[in-house]
């Protein structure tokens, strides 16, 4: 796994992070990003989705899954009915049981632990994921 950072701070607070979470095989890390975006390099963007999008696909969406990458015991407390589980973690053990023609969207507690997710799905060439902005936090301010 390869890091992209805005500077050498940031790069080694992300790689402190996750080795926290068992994603301890980075390679390297990449700081040039403001520069290269600066001088109008193309980059790659993942979507994120708002509360209303979610409601609207767990009703009707076809070939499309959410897909929970928080613990088990944040998982057990509250669950979005309907929605997969894969801990963050565990992606690496268990990206293969996903199907890349299917359409995720990562989500977790706030929607940082589905950004990593969602960026590391992308790496392994899954094309059809988005993040679900706010994740859980958004959910229950809206479902309480």
């Amino acid at each position: 796994m390869a890091l992209i950072a805005s500077d050498e701070d940031q790069l080694a607070t992300a790689m402190e992070h996750l080795v926290r979470i068992a994603f301890d095989n980075i390679v390297g890390g990449y700081v040039g990003v403001v520069p290269a975006a600066a001088k109008g390099e193309q980059m790659q963007q993942t979507p994120m989705i708002d509360t209303t999008e979610v409601e609207s696909r767990l009703n009707s969406a076809q070939n499309w899954t959410l897909l929970d990458v928080r613990d088990i015991d944040e998982r057990n407390t509250n669950a979005i009915e309907g929605s997969q589980h894969i801990y963050v973690g565990h992606l690496n053990e268990r990206w293969h049981e996903l199907d890349q023609s299917r359409h995720y969207t990562l989500m977790c507690a706030s929607g940082a632990r589905a950004t990593i997710a969602a960026g590391w799905l992308a790496s392994r060439g899954f094309e059809h994921i988005d993040i679900y902005l706010g994740s859980m936090g958004a959910w229950q301010a809206t479902h309480d």
